[in-house]
């Protein structure tokens, strides 16, 4: 777990790789807040999608991997929370 934190943090700090885009029929996402665990199925290009599914077990490993994918910076925060309550 904690090489994909260190791989995206890098990524992240380097920028290496351009931000994803969301394909252009993409729903905009909505510009109200979520709570960082809401169970909502949400868009799979909006980090606040994949943080959401960090508290839960049988969707954590994915949400990591697709926060890097990714590379939202608003993501690193709850990714170091999640690595160091993984430990």
């Amino acid at each position: 777990m904690r090489h994909l934190l260190a791989a995206f943090l890098l990524t992240t700090a380097c920028g290496s790789k351009p931000p994803a885009q969301a394909p252009s029929n993409a729903v905009a996402p909505t510009a109200e807040a979520k709570p960082a665990c809401s169970p909502t199925p949400g868009d799979a290009y909006d980090a606040q999608t994949w943080i959401a599914k960090l508290c839960d077990p049988r969707e954590n490993e994915r949400a990591v991997t697709q926060l890097e994918q990714l590379g939202d910076p608003k993501a690193i925060e709850r990714l170091r929370a999640f690595v160091e309550t993984d430990d």
